[in-house]
């Protein structure tokens, strides 16, 4: 009865020391030594609660009935009085509160956005259909210079209110996670938070509060001069929470956390979208992330990422996902933001001054942000009763990549010497088409588009190919060694299963289906080798100096081979690809059980270990 009645006044007493230590930052942030000095004295008083949840579950019961008790948050912070102290607590409380919501100035840079269709689902970002093609407005002096940057703003006015909303607080439960989010979660203050979960009730209930303030958690982190320690203390609490399925299960159901995810993401992403420069930079309609912002240089989007496919794990979630038409579409809008990012440009005439560095951001963020995402989706689609999941994707993939084209105003061959190795929607068709065929018992051509869609999804693919055979001839040379950084990391051990593979076995299936004169002209079209392949005893090629000739060449027929003889997609199990990758390490040297594990690709890496074994075995 005392820790009843002294508890809910204790914790109180500690909201108020953190709602008038708290100072609303200016444009920078707070700064972490008036956060810390906040903190330091109240480091007793958060001790005392990390102490109290060492008593044993019956004192975790009560402090879970103060934390959650709604009449007792209500009847302390409404019944203030003439305490001019509490007053002024308060109000600070509520200034700190307006901040939490998503809302953004009322200039919009980019409107005309197209409403989803219906039956989408209920919290499904309103008006993303087009959001990867959306419209600019004139510059203010009427002239948008050639390769401009320019930063994108998505309408607020498409954004779903529930995600936008300033937050309201009704338990000590969720104000104590609002300072501590605000306070860039302090260690004994995540220490206390953790200690409780034992107990069921809590646990369910600070998971809810968790994804109810999940937009705010993301808003703080980008914000944050601490990224790194934030992030690690974010994922130590949110693994706990979205690794136990039943809970993950209902707290989608309860709380539409996909929704709210996928959301979030999303949002994230927006303050880093410049626009595309691909194909027709001067009328592209079509927005892609800035790989030189902190926001993907420092991995800042890390913890929301690793949430989202902690949550797909669960095939209780990830089934709820592939069946939700709405997410899927806000999904591959997502996605839409990294298609064609990092675009290189060759170099003519001089060496680059300055060589960016942005590719290791690019290469990360597809791989963490798009890839792994795929891989968890595609692990539960491995049997013929989840044929309709994968039409499902297929269907949205394809509408995306439609989107794609028309917003690069792409015709019928790509600008010449440009490149970009980032193609995820590409990749997201050809994984899903593989695992239709490979395990789900589909026709290829049931899930094929028309021949026109096949010979566009084949040009960037191939594209990529002869910049690759471009790059070892050393014509790229002039834009310095981080072209060749992106060639060697494209084909890479650890991201070729989710890069290059995909592609070939894209390639693979629109030779099989477009007519065979068509594209083997386009392959030597594209390696700019077509007047070399003739009978005369002399030619002149127009666009390869003499020296590039022979290596082109070369680079344009070992495609074909690499074409003709690659079978991971065309039949090959698991087990025999993981083999395959085995013996091509282990055949340029020796390797100790734990370096051949480092140097298998990502898909393998769950299940890889215990094969290895008996490989070596």
């Amino acid at each position: 009865m005392m820790s009843e009645f002294v508890l809910p006044r204790f914790i109180f007493c500690l909201i108020q020391y953190l709602r008038e230590g708290y100072n609303e930052p200016a444009a920078d942030g707070p700064s972490e030594k008036d956060l810390n000095k906040v903190l330091q004295l109240l480091e007793l008083q958060i001790s005392l609660l990390e102490d109290l949840t060492k008593m044993g579950g019956a004192m975790r019961s009560v402090l879970t009935q103060v934390l959650t008790n709604q009449q007792n948050y209500k009847d302390l912070t409404s019944g203030l009085g003439e305490n001019a102290c509490a007053k002024k607590s308060h109000e600070k409380y509520l200034v700190a509160l307006k901040s939490s919501g998503l809302t953004y100035p009322e200039d919009k840079l980019v409107y005309g956005v197209q409403e989803p269709s219906a039956g989408t689902s209920s919290l499904a970002v309103q008006g993303f259909r087009n959001i990867s093609c959306i419209s600019f407005p004139d510059d203010q002096d009427g002239s948008q210079g050639l390769g401009k940057r320019k930063r994108v703003k998505l309408s607020s006015g498409t954004k779903d209110q529930s995600i936008m909303d300033v937050l309201k607080h009704k338990s000590f439960l969720e104000e104590l996670l609002f300072w501590t989010i605000k306070y860039e979660f302090p260690q004994k203050m995540v220490t206390f938070l953790l200690n409780m979960l034992p107990d069921q009730e809590y646990k369910v209930a600070f998971t809810k509060t968790f994804v109810q303030h999940y937009a705010f958690i993301m808003k703080t982190l980008k914000k944050s001069h601490e990224s790194d320690t934030m992030s690690n203390r974010i994922v130590h609490i949110s693994v706990q929470l979205f690794s136990n399925e039943e809970l993950a299960r209902q707290v989608t159901e309860e709380c539409q956390l996909l929704d709210i995810m996928v959301t979030v993401l999303l949002y994230m992403m927006e303050s880093c979208l410049i626009k595309s420069e691909l194909q027709d930079e001067e009328n592209s309609l079509h927005v892609v992330v800035n790989c030189g912002e902190a926001l993907l240089k420092n991995n800042t989007y890390w913890p929301l990422v690793s949430d989202f496919i902690n949550i797909l794990s669960h095939q209780s979630v990830a089934k709820r996902f592939l069946e939700d038409h709405g997410l899927l579409v806000t999904w591959m809008n997502f996605v839409s933001f990294f298609q064609g990012m990092n675009l290189n440009k060759r170099e003519l005439n001089e060496h680059v001054e300055f060589e960016s560095q942005t590719y290791y951001a690019a290469f990360a963020a597809e791989l963490e942000a798009c890839a792994q995402p795929m891989w968890g989706l595609l692990s539960h689609c491995k049997v013929r009763e989840t044929q309709e999941y994968t039409r499902n994707v297929v269907r949205y993939c394809l509408e995306a990549l439609q989107d794609w084209f028309d917003a690069i105003n792409f015709v019928d061959e790509p600008a010449p010497n440009q490149v970009t190795f980032h193609l995820p929607l590409h990749r997201y068709y050809a994984m899903f088409l593989s695992k239709a065929v490979k395990c789900q018992e589909l026709d290829l051509d049931s899930v094929l588009p028309d021949q026109e869609m096949l010979m566009k999804l084949m040009i960037h693919p191939l594209q990529i190919q002869a910049s690759l055979a471009e790059i070892h001839s050393n014509m790229w040379v002039r834009n310095g060694l981080q072209i060749k950084g992106q060639a060697m990391t494209y084909v890479q051990s650890h991201f070729c299963n989710s890069m290059i593979d995909p592609d070939i076995y894209l390639l693979q299936v629109c030779a099989s289906r477009l007519d065979p004169d068509y594209f083997i002209s386009s392959v030597f079209e594209r390696f700019k080798v077509v007047d070399l392949l003739t009978m005369a005893s002399q030619h002149q090629n127009t666009v390869l100096d003499a020296e590039h000739e022979r290596s082109m060449l070369e680079g344009a027929l070992t495609f074909l081979v690499i074409l003709l003889s690659l079978r991971l997609h065309l039949g090959m199990s698991d087990d025999e690809i993981l083999r395959a990758e085995m013996v091509a390490q282990l055949c340029m040297n020796d390797r100790t059980h734990s370096s051949l594990l480092d140097l298998i690709s990502f898909k393998f890496l769950l299940v890889a270990g215990s094969k290895i074994s008996n490989c070596y075995d």
